[in-house]
């Protein structure tokens, strides 16, 4: 991951700069630069509440580095520390499901898990928070289980519960479902003390304590917390189509936390609409989602047959599932956290339904039959994540599969590259860029130019300051509307007022373009025959 990050222009990753890793960019800036997390997208609104952990955990990097690419190279390499990490405990975990010989096997298979999926690839190249929030989170609850398991009195571990409080601390700010860790805890902990008599007032201590704690916490986060990511569940909830939502959650979600590249297959990507996404669009989209229904399915026997081995790992992700799955379009970024469960239920579930074949065969010939199995699955990951980057690279048919996606990092980085450079020419201070909401911010970050969001106050900030419209895309097929977003854009723009657009920079490869627009207020009609048109007239003659 490392090779490839630094073999890439910065410039590449620009224009996946945006909506969440872009927000949690802004709140780091604002950290460095007032002292408050206290962001903004537009210079001209308020606040957005957001998680601000994701982005106070990269800010020592906007601190030792002046230059944005180094700050982005900085943050990558934390990425990917987190991400080998996150591999480590996923394997450890993983491996309570096989036997012994089979450890290897659980050590191979959680990292090329995280290299294949293109979920755990976008978290090396963006600062995003499912890689740190699965690493606190899977350490928590190994460190419980540890704690709570072990021969040794509880009391004795005080440097393993001073870490559990830190890492539970910094989740709580990551994503706000980590209070769902308190259930695997409880679980233990009543595993460990069923049969020992408490008293009242201890009772009330272990139950009350952690409480008031989760209230100091969710007072601290009160603005993110019910500001945004509370009603969200409800929305979708109210708004979203049920069934939808389930075949999102059995028939693509989990399927891809135990293949990592399966959301791929897909000709038609389920998730487009968040509120009614649509399963079964071709013949092989309704295939590959009987697939990922199978698979789920084997999932469900694997958690009936292991929940005696399994029981708190499996609450800890049973108490949240209804939640995540609401959330649509987030649903498979959210099961990240919870990848070495899936993988152990999978595991057992597939042994179960194997095992008359391994009866059946001889040890050797089973042993054979396994391998080939997994060579071959190997091979068409493979195959299947090769022709989906081939496929966004674009470009000639005739170019190899290597060729195509050099050629388009190079198109998308020598795009964005003169697009900053330019912005960069433009007046620090009397700047300003009209965006789209995603992007909003984006050249704040990356080139210090920060964003305006058109208001009834426009027209006077445009004869007043230095005005542009941004416009950009990254891979061929955003770029395919591109003209039309252009003439959306003026559209939304002129309930504002009535402007003209001056071309000033434009910048086009095979894969990507960027285009920026000067605006000005268009001047006011003079009425026919108005005497000082006139005059003007005889001026000018």
């Amino acid at each position: 991951m490392l090779a490839i990050l630094f073999s890439i222009d910065p410039a590449f990753f620009y224009p996946r700069i945006e909506t969440d890793q872009l927000l949690y960019l802004l709140k780091a800036k604002s950290l460095v630069e007032t002292g408050s997390t206290a962001a903004r997208s537009y210079v001209n609104a308020d606040p957005f509440a957001y998680a601000a952990m994701p982005g106070v955990l990269r800010a020592p990097f906007l601190l030792m580095f002046d230059e944005f690419d180094n700050q982005l190279r900085a943050m990558q390499v934390m990425n990917v520390a987190i991400v080998a990490a996150t591999a480590m405990i996923s394997a450890y975990i993983f491996s309570w499901a096989l036997p012994r010989q089979l450890h290897r096997f659980a050590i191979g298979f959680a990292f090329a898990f995280v290299v294949l999926s293109p979920d755990w690839l976008a978290n090396t190249f963006v600062p995003l928070a499912d890689a740190p929030y699965a690493l606190l989170t899977l350490a928590c609850l190994v460190i419980s289980a540890s704690v709570l398991s072990a021969p040794q009195p509880v009391a004795s571990r005080r440097l393993s519960i001073a870490l559990f409080i830190a890492l539970f601390i910094t989740a709580f700010m990551v994503r706000f479902t980590a209070p769902a860790l308190l259930v695997p805890l409880a679980l233990l902990a009543r595993g460990r003390w069923s049969e020992v008599s408490i008293s009242r007032r201890t009772r009330g201590l272990i139950i009350g304590v952690p409480a008031l704690f989760l209230v100091v916490l969710v007072i601290l986060n009160a603005q993110a917390i019910f500001g945004r990511y509370l009603v969200e569940p409800f929305v979708f909830v109210k708004y979203a189509d049920k069934t939808g939502m389930g075949l999102n959650v059995f028939g693509s979600a989990i399927p891809s936390q135990i293949i990592p590249v399966f959301n791929l297959g897909f000709d038609v990507m389920p998730p487009a609409n968040k509120f009614q996404p649509v399963f079964g669009t071709t013949v092989r989209d309704s295939l590959w989602t009987a697939v990922g229904l199978l698979i789920s399915g084997i999932t469900a026997i694997g958690l009936v047959r292991s929940a005696n081995r399994i029981l708190p790992e499996a609450a800890y992700l049973l108490v949240v599932l209804p939640v995540l799955g609401a959330m649509i379009p987030s649903t498979t970024r959210y099961l990240m956290a919870y990848q070495p469960i899936l993988w152990f239920m999978f595991a057992a579930g597939a042994a179960f339904l194997l095992q008359p074949w391994k009866n059946m065969l001889a040890a050797r010939q089973f042993r054979i039959a396994a391998a080939l199995a997994l060579v071959l699955a190997a091979t068409g990951l493979v195959a299947l994540r090769s022709a989906r980057t081939a496929r966004t690279a674009g470009g000639a048919a005739s170019a190899s599969a290597l060729e195509r996606p050099l050629r388009y990092t190079a198109e998308v980085a020598t795009t964005f590259r003169g697009l900053r450079d330019f912005l960069e020419t433009l007046p620090a201070g009397r700047a300003l860029l009209v965006s789209s909401s995603g992007e909003a911010g984006r050249w704040a970050v990356i080139a210090d130019r920060p964003s305006y969001r058109p208001d009834s106050l426009f027209g006077a900030t445009v004869r007043e300051k230095e005005v542009y419209t941004v416009l950009s895309c990254g891979t061929p097929a955003a770029c395919a509307p591109f003209e039309e977003w252009h003439e959306l854009r003026a559209k939304r723009i002129a309930v504002h007022g009535d402007f003209t657009y001056e071309k000033v920079f434009e910048r086009r490869t095979g894969s990507a373009r960027a285009t920026v627009h000067r605006m000005s207020v268009s001047p006011a009609p003079v009425p026919a025959g108005d005497p000082a048109q006139s005059a003007s007239g005889r001026t000018s003659r």
